[in-house]
């Protein structure tokens, strides 16, 4: 073949077997072996090999051409030479698997981000009634029924679950469900996938929840690490939002309750929000991460939002819009950044999802709040003056 560069060793078998009457020659993947030739009493767990059988009479050479050039020597199999071959121990065999289970998958909940969902991908066809899904009882932990018989038994191509929030905690620390069905009611333990799109929404680490708007400035004024963000379980303190010193506290006045000190918190982050989108130029899991994760201008932008409904006291919508349109201009600057050419489209596609994301928070604020951020306001001039982009107006 033009252009072919043989770079593998060859993986493909010839067997000759020679009777009485008949010639029998196997060409194909198969390692002579149980499994590679399917010698075993459960034939589903055979692999899966590419072969071709070819048959003719024992006196011809049909099949010389085919034999490589160092050939080892013919072995009799009829018994005539018993210190020849040996009979192979017996080996047990695998454990049941539920080959009617594609995959195990947490996702995101369509239209919802913020929820997940574990859904289970079939092979119709092979789907037996009555199999089941579970977390399995472990220190001290009861079981917790997923997905019970009563709900599989017309299930075919695909099922899902919402998941309790308990349920999602323990899922991140076993990282699997175990699976039974009736021909294995004990079950067996099959791993779960995540989503990439689902990763954004998942704790760092379990029981730990959304970072606070203190916490994320701290990090992108460069006061603490990353790490600092998620102390595992060994370490002292509650949470690290304790570790987070509050704006103005330094100077003995907690003046971090001050709208005015809050926002400035926010402008001397900016610097640091646009240096991260630089650094993150590494991996597309990394600039996914970077935008959309726990800690971005995504995760910082819904703080913010959050801010005008239980802050104390409640962010103002002006404040809030500044803050949110300074993010969109963060972005919007980024798409200058030096991008590797492997990664630009993985970087434009998921910066204008952060983008829209924002842009989206935004125009609910606005609508929200339009006698302070509709038209004709203060603050519509200056955003389009800063960030002429809207979703309303092309």
């Amino acid at each position: 073949m033009e252009g072919f560069g043989g770079l593998r060793d060859l993986h493909a078998k010839i067997v000759t077997v020679v009777g009485a009457r008949s010639r029998l020659v196997y060409l194909g993947s198969a390692n002579f072996t149980a499994r590679g030739w399917g010698f075993l009493p459960e034939h589903s767990m055979a692999n899966v090999e590419a072969g071709l059988i070819l048959l003719g009479p024992a006196g011809s050479s049909f099949a010389a051409g085919l034999e490589p050039p160092v050939c080892g020597k013919p072995i009799p199999v009829g018994g005539s030479e018993p210190g020849e071959i040996a009979v192979p121990e017996a080996k047990p065999l695998p454990a049941p698997w539920p080959f009617f289970l594609r995959e195990v998958l947490l996702q995101p909940v369509a239209g919802d981000r913020d929820r997940l969902r574990l859904a289970f991908t079939l092979l119709p066809g092979i789907v037996p009634a009555g199999w089941s899904a579970r977390l399995q009882r472990k220190e001290g932990l009861p079981d917790v029924i997923l997905v019970p018989e009563s709900q599989t038994t017309a299930a075919q191509g695909s099922l899902a679950v919402a998941l309790e929030p308990e349920w999602l905690n323990r899922l991140l620390v076993e990282q699997q469900v175990w699976i039974a069905w009736p021909e294995h009611p004990a079950g067996v333990a099959v791993p779960v996938n995540v989503d990439a799109e689902a990763r954004l929404g998942l704790p760092v680490a379990p029981g730990q929840g959304p970072l606070q708007e203190n916490q994320l400035l701290a990090y992108y004024q460069g006061r603490i690490a990353w790490e600092a963000l998620f102390p595992s379980a060994e370490e002292d303190g509650d949470s690290p939002s304790g570790t987070v010193q509050a704006a103005g506290e330094e100077s003995g006045v907690d003046k971090s309750r001050i709208q005015s000190y809050q926002v400035r918190e926010f402008v001397e982050a900016i610097e640091g929000i646009r240096g991260d989108l630089k650094q993150c130029l590494q991996s597309e899991g990394a600039i996914r991460l970077a935008l959309l994760g726990p800690v971005s201008p995504v995760a910082l932008a819904r703080t913010v939002i959050e801010a005008t409904k239980n802050g104390e006291p409640p962010r103002s919508p002006t404040a809030a819009g500044f803050q949110l349109t300074e993010l969109l201009v963060c972005l919007v600057k980024a798409r200058k950044n030096d991008v590797p050419g492997r990664l630009r489209l993985a970087w434009d596609g998921l910066l204008g999802e952060a983008e829209d994301q924002i842009g989206t928070m935004l125009e609910e604020l606005e609508a929200q709040f339009a006698p302070e951020l509709g038209s004709n306001t203060t603050f519509q001039r200056y955003r389009r003056a800063v960030y002429p982009k809207s979703k309303a107006t092309p």
